[in-house]
C-alpha cells in the first residue's frame, strides 16, 4: 500500500467514526459532523494538519505543502475528537504560523472566473474571552488565516479576531480584502450567549463565503461550536457586500495560517487551528462542517412581482439524507407534476398569483418552506399622442 493509499484510509476511518459517534449517542439524534472534509472538484486546497512535523500535505488536486513551522507553532497537538492533530499557535514565542515557504507563494484562493470562494477552519479558543483585550495583543488582530503582500500595500484578505478595547467588551470575526480602511472591512460579532457562545478551551467552525460576481457579491461569516447534535453552520451577522478579490498584480501573496504575513508578531491565533479547507463556490450552511439525517431547509424560495406573460422562477435550497422529495403547493393545492427543487411558471397569468410553498421529505422527516407570494400585474397601455409641434 503506498503512502498516499494509507493517508486516504486514515482519514476515511476518522470520517466515519466522527459519524458512527454522532449516531450512535442516541438513536433520536438526527444531526452529525460531516469533517473530516474529502477533497473534491470544488477544493482549492485542502490542510488536514494531522502531520507531527512538516510538510502539512495539502489535499487538493493541484494543493500546495506547507513545509515552514515558524518558531512557537508547532504540529502533533490533539484535535477535536476524530480528527488528529492541530496546528498550535498559541504557545511560545508570539511570530508562530505555518505557511508553504519562509517567504511568498502563488496561491489559488478563488475561482479565477467568478471570485467566489469558501474559506473554513476548525479553532480551539485558548484565551479568555472575558479578559483579553487589543491591549494585551498591541491592537492587532488574532490571524486565523490570512493572504497578502509583504511587500506593498495591497492586500487580498486577512481573516481572524479582534479583542476589544476593554474587557468584557464585543469580539469581532472580521475579515477584509485591500486593508483595514478599505470599504470591505466586513465585521461580525461573535456570540457571547447562546449554543455558539465563545469559551475558553471550546472548538468551533468558523467560515467565510463570497458568492461571486462581476463587480460584487454576497458574503457571509459563520462561527458555530463543534456539536455532532448541529445541523447547519450558524450565520452571525447580516450578508455583506463585498468587492470581487482579485490577485495581486505586482506581488506574489504570502500565505499564513494563524498569523499575517507582515510584523507578525502580536497577530498569532492563540489557541489551535484545524481542517483548512479553501472552496471555489460559496457554499451553504448545510454543505459545510454539519449536516442533518432530517430534511433542513437553508434558503426559501423568494417572493416575485412580474407582468402578465412574463416567467416566474421559484427555488428552494434543503439538505438531509438523501433521496430528497419535492412537492410544491400554490394556495395550499399540490401543483401536479412540480415535484423537483425548483419550480417555473414560463408565462405567469393573473391566475397564477397567490402564495407558494414547498414541501421536502424525506425518508425519516419533512419540512416545508417559507410562503413566497407571486404578484401578477396588468402592463400599463400607453397610448402613443405624438410629438408637440407636428
Amino acid at each position: 500500500m503506498t503512502a498516499q493509499e494509507k493517508f486516504k484510509n486514515v482519514h476515511s476511518r476518522k470520517y466515519w467514526l466522527v459519524f458512527a459517534a454522532a449516531f450512535s449517542t442516541c438513536f433520536c439524534v438526527h444531526a452529525f459532523i460531516v469533517g473530516p472534509y474529502t477533497a473534491n472538484s470544488d477544493t482549492l486546497h485542502l490542510w488536514h494538519l494531522d502531520e507531527a512535523a512538516v510538510p502539512a500535505v495539502d489535499s487538493a488536486a493541484s494543493g500546495i505543502n506547507l513545509s515552514f513551522l515558524n518558531t512557537g507553532a508547532t504540529l502533533g497537538d490533539a484535535s477535536f475528537t476524530g480528527f488528529g492533530n492541530a496546528l498550535n499557535t498559541g504557545v511560545g514565542t508570539t511570530n508562530a504560523y505555518l505557511a508553504p515557504s519562509s517567504g511568498a507563494t502563488t496561491l489559488t484562493y478563488a475561482d479565477a472566473t467568478t471570485g467566489a470562494f469558501t474559506y473554513e477552519a476548525v479553532v480551539r479558543v485558548d484565551f479568555n474571552p472575558d479578559t483579553i483585550t487589543s491591549a494585551q495583543l498591541n491592537a492587532q488582530p488574532m490571524y486565523i488565516v490570512t493572504c497578502e503582500s509583504a511587500t506593498t500595500g495591497q492586500r487580498p484578505w486577512q481573516w481572524g479576531v479582534l479583542a476589544p478595547a476593554s474587557a468584557g467588551g464585543i469580539l469581532n470575526l472580521r475579515f477584509f480584502e485591500g486593508g483595514s480602511g478599505a470599504p470591505n472591512n466586513f465585521g461580525v460579532t461573535i456570540p457571547r450567549t447562546g449554543p455558539d457562545a465563545i469559551v475558553q478551551g471550546s472548538w468551533y467552525h468558523v467560515a467565510v463565503t463570497f458568492s461571486g460576481g462581476a463587480t460584487t457579491g454576497t458574503a457571509k461569516q459563520y462561527w458555530t461550536l463543534m456539536d455532532t447534535n448541529r445541523a447547519l453552520a450558524a450565520q452571525v451577522g447580516a450578508d455583506f457586500t463585498l468587492s470581487k478579490l482579485v490577485p495581486l498584480s505586482s506581488a506574489t501573496p504570502t500565505f499564513r495560517i494563524g498569523n499575517v504575513g507582515r510584523a507578525p508578531a502580536f497577530q498569532r491565533w492563540i489557541g489551535l487551528i484545524d481542517e483548512v479547507r479553501f472552496s471555489k463556490v460559496a457554499l451553504s450552511a448545510t454543505n459545510m462542517m454539519f449536516n442533518s439525517f432530517n430534511v433542513v431547509i437553508s434558503q426559501d424560495p423568494v417572493s416575485q412581482s412580474l407582468a402578465v406573460g412574463q416567467p416566474a422562477n421559484f427555488s428552494v435550497s434543503a439538505s438531509g439524507s438523501p433521496p430528497l422529495y419535492y412537492q410544491w403547493r400554490t394556495n395550499s393545492i399540490a401543483i401536479p407534476g412540480a415535484t423537483n427543487s425548483t419550480y417555473a411558471l414560463p408565462s405567469a397569468q393573473l391566475s397564477d398569483a397567490g402564495s407558494y410553498t414547498v414541501m421536502v421529505t424525506n425518508s425519516s422527516s419533512a419540512a416545508t418552506s417559507a410562503v413566497a407570494t407571486l404578484t401578477v400585474r396588468v402592463p400599463l397601455n400607453l397610448t402613443w399622442l405624438g410629438s408637440a409641434g407636428l
